[in-house]
């Protein structure tokens, strides 16, 4: 029963009040005019965004619509394939991936800066037996 109520729920619209909630919201994109309903609830605050575009050709204009409003409200974009994209708010921040040389040099550095405890016989075998 709970699964018939969940499909026969309204679709979200960007001007509800949604009371410091946070939604992920999926946008198949197949004309230029679509990219609008995206910039509303970017400009919300609250979505994270998905752009898959159906049609290649609109990709270009669309995206430089959603990069001029993420940098006007300090969000963020991120191209995660061809057609595949994900545009955040100011209230999020999207983490790329740190080369890997950076990412050891990193733990090193914290290994290096962790103080060394000598460990007596007996610690050394209650740890074991854990």
């Amino acid at each position: 029963m709970k699964v018939l109520n969940w499909l026969k729920k309204e679709e979200i619209k960007p001007s509800q009040n949604y009371d410091r909630k946070f939604f992920i919201k999926n946008f198949n994109l197949k004309e230029e005019e679509e990219i609008e309903e995206v910039l509303e609830f970017l400009k919300i605050g609250t979505t994270i965004t998905l752009l898959k575009f159906e049609n290649p050709k609109i990709i270009f204009s669309s995206m430089e619509k959603v990069k001029k409003l993420c940098s006007e409200i300090e969000g963020d974009v991120l191209g995660l394939a061809n057609h595949l994209f994900m545009a955040v708010p100011k209230n999020f921040e999207i983490v790329r991936k740190q080369p890997k040389e950076h990412f050891i040099e990193s733990i090193v550095e914290k290994e290096e800066s962790m103080p060394i405890k000598e460990v007596s016989k007996e610690d050394e075998w209650i740890d074991m037996t854990l």
